[in-house]
């Protein structure tokens, strides 16, 4: 991972791809919690979107529901706990997972 949303983070290691998103396990650096880290495979969104208008907007619309996901506390809900709004590298933090409902 590059920089970013990664600096607060150890143990950063790749778990595996959901869409367009690459997630990483890692432990935050002071209170050694257990994390997953979701950052925007930038290659896969080139893929499903070519057009570089529609991407921000795609991005943006990620972003808001990111930022609304946050706000929600629900044992069925992913935990949002940090957020990087720069949209062309946008990443967020999160309560650990080991894979997607898609996976299931």
């Amino acid at each position: 991972m590059g920089p970013g949303i990664s600096s607060n983070y150890d143990n950063i290691t790749y778990v595996f791809n959901a869409g367009c998103w690459k997630v990483h396990s890692a432990i935050h650096k002071v209170d050694n919690e257990r994390v997953c880290l979701w950052e925007i495979d930038k290659d896969e969104l080139d893929k499903m979107i070519t057009d570089e208008a529609m991407q921000n907007e795609y991005l943006q619309k990620l972003l808001d529901g990111i930022q609304k996901c946050k706000k929600l506390r629900h044992p069925n809900v992913l935990k949002i706990l940090e957020i990087q709004d720069n949209l062309s590298k946008l990443s967020f933090c999160s309560e650990p997972v080991s894979s997607t409902l898609e996976a299931l």
